[in-house]
């Protein structure tokens, strides 16, 4: 465009110039262009407080115009339409809290659960009341937390002491005993380790005695006694005059692995089993005969512990060694050693 003589084309860069009938022309904001006749007076029109409801009036450098600041809760040119503090875009109330309007015009926030503040900006911090139990660490989430639980714990508080023992770790019968984070094993006789996996060698300590053998065992061990020996370790010599071995009243004697008999006058044998036979060295003098060149000995007969002579007639005592002198009332006497096929006839008056 042309003004008077001059002319431009980017007059948004045009600060002030002298025009034809001295108007002049001013560059302001967003490119607008105002004329302003030559000395005329500036009107403002903020003295006639367009602004309404408390509102600040700031006078535009465009002429005739001006612009209202409105306080809160206020729209409009001139601040004369009021808007609810909780409507959008207008809400101050985060985290889905529930925006009140109040008489004075100002909100006030409802907020959720785990949340607080004015504008419910707060999270609220759950762990303040230190609810996790035996030194668990609490950790603030938004309405709610987490206990993370030390070892050995656990359960929403980590309230509940874990129990190591329902595994059942220990081996071979040993008993568990539960403690905080961690178990021992008690573990019956024969067995060792942390587990009670580990079996005793028994035999390393030569349990058997009397010159036993060991022979180690799951848990224990067994000996093999030698004869005579018996129980668990050999310790028990065994009596084998128990079962009465010596007969005829013969005393028994205990030995190791054995006995020995102590027989009765008359008996002889290992368990006095044998009767002596006194008659065998033929005691009896006058008490044998001879048949087909063999003597028997049938005029002693054998009793216990001791012999008896049935001597021949004419012989007597104990082993028919007295010849018998007959003697007669009428006192006569008559000794005869007689021969064989001979006989003597007595006649008494």
């Amino acid at each position: 465009q042309k003004f008077g003589s001059a002319s431009f084309e980017n007059i948004s860069k045009l600060l002030s110039l002298n025009l034809q009938n001295h108007i002049i022309c001013i560059s302001l904001i967003k490119n607008d262009i105002y004329l302003i006749h030559e000395n005329s007076e500036d009107i403002n029109e903020c003295e006639s407080e367009p602004c309404l409801n408390g509102a600040t009036c700031f006078e535009s450098v465009k002429p005739g115009q001006f612009v209202c600041i409105c306080p809160p809760f206020y729209t409009g040119d001139f601040c004369h339409q009021r808007f609810s503090p909780c409507e959008l875009p207008y809400n101050p109330c985060i985290n889905n809290s529930t925006c009140l309007a109040q008489v004075d015009g100002n909100p006030m926030c409802i907020c959720k659960t785990g949340f607080e503040g004015t504008y419910c900006e707060v999270n609220s911090d759950e762990c303040i009341s230190h609810p996790c139990q035996n030194g668990g660490l609490c950790v603030d989430g938004v309405n709610h937390y987490r206990c993370s639980c030390q070892h050995g714990f656990t359960g929403t508080l980590c309230e509940v002491e874990i129990n190591e023992c329902l595994s059942r770790p220990c081996k071979n019968n040993g008993t568990c005993l539960d403690l905080i984070n961690r178990f021992i094993c008690n573990c019956a006789p024969g067995y060792y380790g942390s587990l009670c996996e580990m079996d005793v060698n028994e035999c390393e300590t030569l349990p058997c005695l009397h010159g036993g053998s060991c022979i180690n065992r799951l848990g224990g061990y067994r000996c093999l006694c030698l004869p005579g020996f018996t129980g668990d370790r050999c310790e028990v010599n065994i009596d084998e005059c128990m079962s009465s071995p010596c007969l005829n009243n013969g005393s028994c004697i205990d030995g190791i692995s054995s006995y020995k008999c102590h027989c009765k006058r008359g008996f002889i044998g290992t368990n006095c089993e044998i009767n002596v036979n006194e008659c065998l060295p033929n005691p009896c003098l006058h008490g044998s005969k001879e048949l087909n060149n063999t003597l028997l000995y049938f005029r002693c007969i054998d009793l216990i512990d001791g012999y008896q002579c049935s001597c021949e007639p004419g012989w007597t005592s104990s082993r028919c060694e007295i010849n018998i002198n007959v003697c007669f009332q009428n006192g006569f006497f008559f000794n005869y050693r007689g021969k064989s096929n001979m006989s003597v006839k007595l006649i008494f008056i």
